[in-house]
């Protein structure tokens, strides 16, 4: 049953008919439509804090990487100088 059936049957079983029945299914459809738009936004935001999250963590280890190197780098310095 699709969702349009089951509005025209909820609303019929609340009594509605004729324009105030159509009335009601338009209502309702623009509240699905507007909920499935939020549920979109929300999904696409969780995303891009996703993605966020990922760029920070691979800025974080690039960070301790380069650190890593400069240490290497500066214990084989005082070996050549030792």
């Amino acid at each position: 049953m699709t969702s349009l059936q089951k509005l025209e049957e909820f609303g019929e079983g609340i009594g509605l008919k004729g324009e105030a029945l159509a009335a009601f299914i338009k209502e309702q459809q623009a509240e699905q439509r507007a909920v499935r738009a939020l549920e979109r936004e929300q999904s696409d935001r969780d995303k891009a804090l996703e993605i966020e999250k990922m760029k920070i963590d691979l800025e974080q280890q690039k960070l301790a990487q380069e650190t890593k190197n400069k240490q290497m780098e500066l214990e084989l310095g005082k070996l050549r100088i030792d």
